[in-house]
């Protein structure tokens, strides 16, 4: 139900925008939700991360700020129910300068 992602996975810094794609297996009921532990960093740049699932739009992050120490906050997205075993969730960095994922959760 958890994964954690080793030693905290962050996007690059700068105008780069990366992709993280997780591929797992398992039937996704309906009314699930993913919980996503994440920090917008030390700078004080504006940071958001798109949500996508087997290639369909779930959602936008918020918009976080970025501060010194780190703090990890929690968005939570609604999953569409899904029939097939094998699937992609998608982060992408949307902007900002940087960001990190502590972890994510399936919620049934």
């Amino acid at each position: 139900p958890a994964a954690q992602f080793p030693g905290s996975l962050g996007t690059d810094i700068g105008k780069q925008r990366s992709v993280v794609k997780i591929r797992f297996a398992g039937a996704i009921p309906g009314s699930s939700s993913l919980n996503i532990f994440w920090s917008a960093g030390g700078s004080e740049s504006i940071e958001q991360f798109r949500v996508e699932l087997d290639g369909v739009f779930v959602g936008n992050s918020s918009e976080r700020k970025g501060e010194m120490p780190y703090k990890w906050r929690q968005d939570t997205f609604m999953l569409p129910k899904t029939a097939g075993r094998m699937h992609t969730l998608t982060l992408t960095h949307l902007k900002g300068d940087g960001l990190c994922f502590d972890y994510i959760s399936l919620v049934r």
